[in-house]
């Protein structure tokens, strides 16, 4: 017999970006990269969240405030549902 035990459960949270047109045309300009890892079947056309200081397409402060801002939502959506909000 077999049966599903959930004992690790991974809720996923949608929000909608609340500084997205602060940011939507910034990234539109860029030619594609394949940056996919070796072991990926679709490449994406991104570094985030780990963008190096020395990116060429996105600034350090682009970078810091971008994340500054989704964290932001992510916390104010986290205690709506009265959920830890200290993540990073």
């Amino acid at each position: 017999m077999s049966q599903i035990v959930p004992l690790f459960s991974t809720p996923v949270i949608k929000i909608n970006f609340s500084k997205h047109a602060k940011y939507a045309g910034m990234f539109d300009t860029w030619d594609k990269v394949d940056r996919k890892p070796s072991n990926w079947l679709v490449p994406l056309n991104t570094s985030f969240p780990l963008i190096q200081d020395d990116d060429p397409y996105v600034n350090q402060e682009t970078r810091d405030s971008l994340k500054e801002d989704i964290m932001f939502d992510i916390r104010r959506k986290l205690m709506k549902y009265n959920n830890p909000t200290n993540v990073e």
